[in-house]
């Protein structure tokens, strides 16, 4: 998907669920106890495998009160 594609609410609940499945099923196969990193590289490659476009830990200006952060 590109960026400038047109979001309705039905493709961004579908996206949601995907991605929801996704992690439920890694979550499912791997268990708990590893470190977060383990989880979210897991995550990160099945995304990629089923086409979803991700990227790691990107950094996001957050607006508080009168000034980005």
């Amino acid at each position: 998907m590109s960026v400038n594609q047109d979001w309705s609410d039905v493709r961004v609940n579908e996206l949601c669920d995907r991605v929801r499945q996704i992690a439920y099923d890694l979550h499912v196969y791997l268990g708990t106890g590893y470190l977060e990193k383990i989880y979210e590289n897991g995550l990160l490659h099945r995304l990629a495998k089923a086409g979803i476009r991700c990227e790691k830990q990107v950094p996001v200006q957050v607006f508080d009160d009168d000034q980005f952060c």
